[in-house]
Formats: C-alpha cells, sequence, structure tokens
C-alpha cells in the first residue's frame, strides 16, 4: 500500500508541475518515463490513468487543465511513435492501453469527459506525427477503432463535442478517395450541422477535392459571416482560379464582393481577388477574359471598381496607354509607308483612343471601367488623359460602326462587336459635354447611327443614355425621338394614323389580327424593335403630368398595334413602352389595363412576366380603385379589344378582390420566373402601403421560409429584404407582422411529413419573426424605439398552446411565450397571461415546455414587483443562450443553415424596367 501511495504522489508530483508551463515539457516526460520503467507499465498506468482522469472531467478551458492534457498527450505520443521504429508489444502498451480506455469513454454521460477523450486522442497522434516527422504508421485495426468511434461522435449531441471530434478525424481524411467515409461524413456536417463551431471546424480541416470543393463554395452562401469569411479564405489559399469553372468564379464573387458583412467582402477582395490576380501577372485583361466579360459585365465591373481603390491609379492608367501607344508589326509599316504609320500612331495618341484593330471586349469593358472608376473619384487629372474629344469620339463610333457590321463580319464576331459597341457607347456618359460643336457632331452621329438598318435595337439604350440629357426641353426631345422614329421606318402623320384604326385589333394570333394590321405587320421586326426601344428611352427620360398630343399619337401609332405582333421579342417590348406611358397618364392606364391582363393570362412567360409588372406598377401609382376586371368571355364573343374601356361587371367594392384573386394564383405555382415575379410585386404593394393583407404576407412569409425557395436564390433574397424593410418602415407593418404570427406558426407545424415545410425549423422561424417584430428599427420615424405591444400576442399563443397541450407543437408556443418581450404597461395582459401560464402548467406534461412556461412565470412575477419594462429577446434568443434542447444536440431534428436567407448586398426588390415605379422611389 505504502509503495502504491508513494507511486501515485510521485506521478501526482509530475502532473503538478506540467500544470504551471510547457517549458519543461521534456523533462517531466524523462522523469515519469523513468517511473514506468522502476515499476512496469502494467503496474504504473493505472496510476498514470487515475491521475489524468482528474482532467478528463472539467470542461472549462482552464490553462491549467490544457496543459495537463498536452502533457499526457506528449508523453503518450512517445510511445506511439516509437511503433514506426520497434514492434515490441512493450513499447506499445501503453499507448494502446490509453487509446483503448479513451475510445471506451465516447459514450460517457457527462460531455466534458466526451469532449476531453476527443482532444487527447487529437492530441497524441498530433505530437506523434511531431516526433516521427513522417506519415504516422498506425495498425490498421487501431485505425479502424478511432474511426468508427469519432464517427458517432460526429452526431454528439453537444457542439463543442461535434468539432473536437472533428479536429481528431481530420488526420484520416483520404484526399485521392472520393469515396473516402471521413471525407462523406464531413460533407454532410458541413451542409447540415446547425452549429455554426462545428461546421468552422469543418470547413478549417476538410480536404479540396472534386467532391468537397462545391460544398465549400456554397458555404459562401452560409447564414453566418464568421463561416462564409473562411470560406472565401480557404479557397484563396487552397484553389487556384484554374481549378474553378466560370461560373463558380463568377458566383464567389458576385456575392463576396456584395456581402453586407465587410470582413467578409474585405476577405474576397484581398485574399481571393487578389490571389487570382496574382497568379495572372496583374493582368486584368486575362481576369476579364477568365470572368468571361461578355455574360458576367456586371460582376466583372464590380470586380474591377474594387481592385482599382486599393491600387495606385498611375499604372492603372499607363496600362490603357499602352494599348493606345500600340504600334502595328515592323512588316506591316513597310508595306504601308513609314510616315503614314508614325502619323497614324501620333494621332491615336492625341485623340486617346485605341487602335480599332487592337480593340478587344476585355480592352473597351476596362477602358469604361477606368472612365467609371476616375469619374466617380472626381480625379479629372487621370480621366482626362484616357477620355477623347466628343468630335473625335463620334468619329470613332462611325469607323467602328462600318467595321463592325460589315457583310462579311460572321455572327460570332457580330457578337463581340455588339458588346465592345455598347462599351465604347456608354463612355459617352463620362465625356465633358461642354463643347457645343461636340455635342451637335453626337447629336447627328446618333440619329445617322439609329437611321441605320445595321444598328441593332438593343443599343439604343446605351446610344440615348446621354443623348436625351443634349436636349433639354421635354417638347424638343419628343419632336427628335419621332422625327428618328420616322426616319427609320415608321412614319408618325396624319395619313398613318387614319390607316391604322384608333380602336386597337383584339389580342391573338386569329386571322382577323394579321388582316387588320397587314401595314403595321409589313414593317420588319428589326425596325419595330429599334423604334419600340427609342419609344421606351424617350418616356424614361421625360416627367409629364399627362401624355402630350404628340405622345398620345406615339402611343396609337406604334404601341398599341405592336401589342399583338407575332415577334414575341416585339411584343415584349411594345408592353414594357405601352406601360411607361400609362405609368406618365392615369387616364391611359386605366384604359388599358386590361391589355396586361390578357396578356397575363394568353401569352409566353416571358411576355406574360413583363404584363404582370407592369399591372403590379400601375396598381402601386394609381391604386386598386382605378382597374376593373372583366369576367373571362366565351370564345364566340371574341376577346376584348385594346383600347376600348372595360366597364366593371360587377361593384366597385369587390375590384380589388378579383384583381388580388387573380394575381395571387401566381403564388401557387412550382416556381418560376412568374412565382418569382408575383411575389416581387406584391412585396412591392406591401413596402408602398397599397396593401395590408395578413393572409398574402403570411403566404409570403411562408413562401419564403419553403425550403425550395432557397433554390431560388433571387427569390429568396428578395424575400428576405423584404420582410427587414417592410418591418423597418413604422409600428403599422410590424403589427401586421404580429397579427401573422400564429397562422405561420401553424402552417409550418401542420406540414405534412410530404411536404417540404415539415423540414423547416420552427425555432427558427419564432426567432426571425419577433426578431422583426422588437428588434428592428423604425426608419426616419420621430420615436425609432416604438415596439409592438406583446400581450395580445402572447395571450394568442397561449390559448393556442392550450387548444392541444399533448401536441408536440406545444414546445414551440411555450418557447415562444418565453421569448417575447412584455412590458409593464400591458397590466390586463399581464394578469390574463399570468392565469392561462398557471393552466399550461396544469396541463402540458412535456419537460422541456415546462420550463419555458417556468420561465416565462419568473418573468411576469418579476415585471409585477418592477416598474420598469423587463425582458427582451436575448433572454430567450436560441442563439445566445443554450438550452438543454439547443445545446445538448438536434433531438427535434434542425433544419440545416439556410444558403438564402441572408439578404445580398445592393439587391433591389426589382421594376419592370427603365421608369418603372419601386418600393425606394415611393
Amino acid at each position: 500500500m505504502s509503495g502504491e501511495l508513494t507511486l501515485s504522489k510521485r506521478v501526482i508530483s509530475v502532473f503538478d508541475t506540467a500544470q504551471d508551463g510547457l517549458r519543461n515539457q521534456a523533462k517531466l516526460a524523462k522523469s515519469l518515463k523513468k517511473i514506468e520503467d522502476e515499476v512496469g507499465v502494467q503496474d504504473f498506468y493505472p496510476v498514470f490513468l487515475q491521475t489524468l482522469k482528474c482532467a478528463l472531467v472539467i470542461s472549462k478551458k482552464e490553462p491549467a487543465v490544457e496543459r495537463s492534457i498536452r502533457f499526457a498527450a506528449h508523453y503518450a505520443a512517445k510511445s506511439l511513435a516509437s511503433a514506426a521504429d520497434d514492434d515490441e508489444v512493450g513499447n506499445k502498451a501503453l499507448h494502446m492501453l490509453l487509446l483503448k480506455d479513451l475510445l471506451s469513454y465516447h459514450e460517457a454521460a457527462d460531455k466534458a469527459v466526451r469532449f476531453r477523450s476527443c482532444q487527447l486522442v487529437a492530441l497524441m497522434i498530433e505530437e506523434a506525427l511531431k516526433m516521427v516527422d513522417e506519415t504516422l504508421n498506425l495498425s490498421q485495426e487501431l485505425t479502424n477503432a478511432i474511426e468508427t468511434t469519432l464517427i458517432e461522435r460526429l452526431y454528439d449531441k453537444a457542439p463543442v463535442v461535434r468539432a473536437q471530434a472533428v479536429h481528431t478525424l481530420h488526420k484520416l481524411q483520404d484526399i485521392e478517395d472520393l469515396g473516402c467515409p471521413i471525407v462523406s461524413e464531413f460533407v454532410n456536417l458541413l451542409e447540415h450541422d446547425t452549429a455554426v463551431e462545428v461546421r468552422k471546424s469543418v470547413l478549417s480541416v476538410i480536404v479540396l477535392n472534386k467532391k468537397t470543393l462545391p460544398v465549400i463554395i456554397g458555404r459562401t452562401r452560409d447564414t453566418s459571416a464568421k463561416i462564409r469569411q473562411q470560406a472565401y479564405a480557404k479557397l484563396a489559399e487552397c484553389c487556384t482560379i484554374r481549378h474553378l469553372t466560370i461560373a463558380q468564379r463568377v458566383s464567389l464573387l458576385r456575392y463576396g464582393l456584395q456581402d453586407p458583412d465587410k470582413e467578409v467582402e474585405e476577405t474576397c477582395i484581398h485574399s481571393l481577388l487578389r490571389s487570382w490576380c496574382q497568379l495572372l501577372d496583374d493582368d486584368f485583361l486575362q481576369l476579364l477574359h477568365c470572368l468571361d466579360v461578355e455574360t458576367a459585365s456586371d460582376v466583372a465591373e464590380l470586380a474591377l471598381l474594387k481592385l482599382f481603390a486599393h491600387i495606385d491609379r498611375d499604372p492603372l492608367v499607363d496600362n490603357l496607354l499602352g494599348f493606345i501607344n500600340w504600334r502595328p508589326p515592323q512588316e506591316d509599316k513597310e508595306n504601308v509607308g513609314d510616315e503614314v504609320v508614325d502619323q497614324a500612331e501620333t494621332d491615336s495618341l492625341k485623340k486617346k483612343l485605341v487602335p480599332l484593330e487592337l480593340l478587344s471586349c476585355e480592352i473597351a469593358f476596362y477602358w469604361r471601367c477606368l472612365c467609371k472608376y476616375f469619374k466617380e473619384a472626381e480625379d479629372e487629372v487621370h480621366l482626362e488623359r484616357i477620355m477623347p474629344s466628343l468630335t473625335d469620339y463620334c468619329e470613332y463610333l462611325k469607323k467602328f460602326h462600318k467595321e463592325a457590321f460589315a457583310p462579311n463580319c460572321n455572327s460570332s464576331s457580330s457578337l463581340e462587336y455588339t458588346f465592345i459597341y455598347t462599351q465604347l457607347m456608354y463612355i459617352q456618359e463620362f465625356m465633358d459635354f461642354s463643347d457645343e460643336v461636340g455635342r451637335r457632331n453626337l447629336g447627328s452621329t446618333a440619329v445617322n447611327l439609329l437611321v441605320s438598318s445595321k444598328f441593332p435595337a438593343g443599343m439604343v439604350a446605351p446610344l440615348m443614355a446621354r443623348q436625351l440629357d443634349i436636349w433639354p426641353q421635354q417638347s424638343y426631345r419628343v419632336e427628335k425621338v419621332l422625327e428618328v422614329i420616322a426616319e427609320i421606318g415608321l412614319p408618325l402623320d396624319g395619313a398613318t394614323l387614319a390607316s391604322i384604326t384608333t380602336t386597337a385589333p383584339p389580342l391573338g394570333n386569329s386571322s382577323e389580327v394579321e388582316g387588320e394590321l397587314n401595314q403595321t405587320q409589313e414593317l420588319d421586326s428589326d425596325v419595330m424593335l429599334k423604334c419600340l426601344a427609342l419609344a421606351s428611352e424617350l418616356l424614361v427620360k421625360i416627367r409629364l403630368p399627362k401624355l402630350t398630343p404628340n405622345l398620345q399619337m406615339l402611343v396609337e401609332t406604334l404601341l398599341l398595334p405592336a401589342v399583338p405582333n407575332e415577334d414575341p421579342y416585339v411584343r415584349d417590348m411594345a408592353l414594357h413602352a405601352l406601360a411607361l406611358a400609362c405609368l406618365l397618364d392615369k387616364k391611359q392606364a386605366e384604359m388599358y389595363f386590361y391589355v396586361f391582363v390578357k396578356a397575363i393570362q394568353i401569352d409566353l412567360e416571358q411576355i406574360q412576366a413583363t404584363a404582370m409588372k407592369a399591372a403590379f406598377d400601375l396598381i402601386i401609382m394609381y391604386g386598386f380603385e382605378c382597374f376593373h376586371l372583366q369576367e373571362t368571355q366565351n370564345e364566340e364573343e371574341g376577346v376584348k379589344e385594346v383600347g376600348e374601356v372595360v366597364e366593371p361587371s360587377a361593384p366597385e367594392g369587390t375590384t380589388t378582390e378579383k384583381i388580388l384573386k387573380f394575381l395571387t394564383d401566381f403564388l401557387d405555382t412550382e416556381g418560376g420566373l412568374l412565382k418569382e415575379v408575383a411575389c416581387e410585386g406584391f412585396a412591392k404593394l406591401f413596402v408602398s402601403g397599397r396593401l395590408a393583407s395578413q393572409q398574402l404576407l403570411a403566404r409570403l412569409i411562408v413562401i419564403w421560409y419553403n425550403p425550395l425557395t432557397q433554390e431560388e436564390e433571387r427569390l429568396a433574397s428578395l424575400l428576405g429584404l423584404f420582410l427587414e424593410v417592410f418591418a423597418s418602415l413604422n409600428l403599422k407593418n410590424r403589427e401586421l407582422l404580429s397579427a401573422v404570427f400564429v397562422p405561420v406558426l401553424k402552417a409550418v407545424l401542420s406540414a405534412p411529413s410530404t411536404s417540404p415545410l415539415s423540414k423547416v425549423n420552427v425555432n427558427n422561424v419564432v426567432e426571425h419573426l419577433l426578431f422583426l417584430m422588437t428588434e428592428v428599427k423604425t426608419v426616419n420615424a420621430k420615436n425609432p424605439s416604438d415596439y409592438v405591444l406583446m400581450g395580445p400576442l402572447a395571450e394568442e399563443v397561449a390559448n393556442e398552446a392550450l387548444n392541444h397541450p399533448t401536441d408536440p407543437s406545444v414546445r414551440t408556443y411555450c418557447k415562444a411565450l418565453s421569448m417575447m418581450k412584455i412590458s409593464e404597461e400591458e397590466q390586463d395582459a399581464i394578469t390574463v397571461l399570468d392565469v392561462l401560464t398557471d393552466t399550461l402548467l396544469e396541463n402540458v406534461c412535456d419537460r422541456l415546455s415546462i420550463g419555458y412556461l417556468n420561465k416565462l412565470k419568473t418573468k411576469l412575477t418579476s415585471i409585477k414587483r418592477s416598474e420598469k419594462p423587463v425582458g427582451s429577446q436575448e433572454e430567450g434568443s436560441g442563439a445566445e443562450e443554450r438550452t438543454e434542447e439547443g445545446s445538448e444536440g438536434n433531438e427535434e431534428g434542425s433544419s440545416p443553415p439556410s444558403d438564402g436567407q441572408d439578404p445580398v448586398a445592393g439587391e433591389e426588390l426589382g421594376t419592370a424596367g427603365p421608369g418603372f415605379a419601386t418600393a425606394e422611389e415611393l
């Protein structure tokens, strides 16, 4: 006995010394090894383990405990490392015995023991690897035991244990085996684990291969900013731009550069984007090529502007001047003549124009973005170095137009030329228009280009971006545009007006339509598109109380006849232009609203979307009461003629209901463009104050929480942004959210197992709705601290729980009650809640629900004793406070972290096009 006490004291003495620091770790390990050699492993190990157990039961990361654990791991690792050189059983006995015991503790009731066991195994392997300085050769039996045991701990109910198990297993990953079970488990955790610390742990250690790369990229859309930031950092460190597809590159930059969290944005710029540039030798043109600038110009522009902000400006200008100063090859000089070439070079440098033979999509785009950056930075010095005069610019456009649309130009080159042409025309936005001669030249050049049969309709908008501003008087603008339309090939005079019926022909593809619109149909579709594009740009730029006679003539002779055109692109542009005209004149909107309704009913999906956007914007502008819907006619009766005012077929009081019923049917579609447009339209109606329907608001919220919505990124981002903006506008909106709280919960809780809603984490729904009602600050309000009185809502939730006290949903209602912010001003509600809480405590049997109710009871008691408002959402927030349900695991089957519910900076509610009413404008 005395010998055992002496051995125990000697071992404890070594561990006590190890707690003071790690400097003497090697010396202490020798002392402990000396003791082991004296008594033998069989007598030494039980004392060693008993001493170590004192540290295994402590979960708090105290320095003394951490040093003891590390010392024990260091000592055991010596035995583990020696297995690579010595196969004697005695040399492996200690680590084999310790690993066997540690692995047997993985199902211990105390989470501290489970955590420390995983930690000690990981430290043993790490220390052994340091000692042998090579791959550790563990026996297959030991490897299988560690792998099998720790994979079970990956699904431990305590997040800290799961995270430590990940750290322990990561050394056993096989990067070349796509079917590696450990990698598969890591992928599953990364996609579905609800704990941020677990996902963060997996992301830091998971290997990068073809299987894991898409998953890591997906974490750049994680709900946690820390995870998104870590995902971008890992991709920058372990993955080059050549390992990614163009779609992946564009997606990473699109969301990273617009992330609402500044740290994530900075990581995307300085880590990911800069690493790409360094690999490409800081060649911006190569970067644009890798991003496919023609199809992702918005992302490419954002990337360049972010990079420009962190780079010295002189090299940026010199880079472009290098193309402007470009010299042709020597053999070309000999053919042309030195004097001619030298003169051409001098003119090119003086005019600050890139030679046409060198101009590419990337160079033109880089030129425009550089001009935009200097203009926004108000850097006139550098802008002057790269900006040509208006007169030289006009001549440059004419030459490029002649070359771009030559007869021998193939289709692929034509698309490239169109993109370059567009970039060149956007450059005029940054030019100096003080030169009167230059303005006249630009005006005449614009007219000549528009009249040209080779000029495509898609380039009308960039060409007219500044041209209409040159004509300051609105009446003059209208006259000039009508003259251009007449020159293009569509005279807008009295004869034309007389030949085309002012009562527009019926919608549809019937033979009657073709007969009545024979004159208009004979026009080439490209001509019609160009004229309609001109009309749209004109209607965007003018601000009038109503349409002038000239504009009215434009509507009747161009827009309305183009609505039933055979070409779907013409119909789409015609509806867009007609909507812009209706936004300028209430009478026109009342007259032609039915045109958009019929297009929504019978046309192609893209045209339906345009018509639906127009209908929503007109309702936002003028209200529901201005429009009427006629009952659907039979085919024998024909279709209502365009331009004929529709008389209401029902009392005026039901008009709003009819329009809402017609539009809400599109919310039931299974995704797609029309559902997105409908959700966007209703969101705009709520934000503008035109709509205050509880049922529609509840439907939008349920749609947002539907997991299928997360597959449609724009729709998910749009609805997430809408809810936050809607709640921040005023107290009335937050009260409306309070009214739909219970219906939304009932919709989620009652969803059948086959419904996607059954996978929604209802606790997240509760926390988010309460956050919107109580924590979102009111924008531009005199009293931004206004908050919803939660008493009536708490009573409603309590009564709902009492209706089904034994149902599993009662836990959700009780948790919601414990999280609600109750004010002392609501004395009547507090009294009623006190009674309801007592009743619930008598009828509810669920243990967690009783805990929530006791918490509510305590809160109500404290309110009665205090004069100050008590309770806040943080007291019950699942994000801050870990209840037994949350911290000890996912017993209720929490849903995976959503990828689309976090808002993307810069995402708007959307419009039907230029000039349409937006939520921000209203």
